[in-house]
């Protein structure tokens, strides 16, 4: 009807009017904020930027590993064995707070809530 079609077209314009990320300037900031963090020189951002170094040399984050930690005499395989076991260890994590323990039978414990609600 031409009166649904007329209401439609209002919501449409406020729609419009809406500010967004860019408009606000928030989506500028958190690029801005997620750029500074990277330049921290904590052991994780250096870590992390090794990864991407990595990856740009070889194409690929998939580190081969080394089972057994090597000698200070090679420093080549022993970065890439700390690499390599930065990257497990941060891969083990991620996928158990993507996939709480408690979680995997179906119920949604307490514990999990407890870290979601904050986010």
């Amino acid at each position: 009807s031409a009166a649904a079609r007329e209401s439609l077209a209002r919501i449409n314009e406020e729609i419009a009017r809406l500010p967004t990320p860019q408009t606000l300037g928030i989506a500028d900031a958190e690029d801005a904020f997620v750029k500074a963090e990277l330049k921290d020189t904590s052991a994780w951002n250096r870590n992390y930027q090794k990864l991407v170094d990595y990856k740009q040399q070889h194409g690929t984050t998939c580190i081969p590993s080394i089972k057994v930690k090597p000698s200070e005499n090679n420093p080549e395989i022993l970065e890439q064995y700390k690499l390599s076991s930065w990257v497990m260890r941060n891969r083990a994590q991620y996928k158990g707070f993507r996939d709480p323990p408690e979680a995997r039978n179906g119920s949604l414990k307490a514990v999990t809530i407890g870290h979601i609600t904050p986010l």
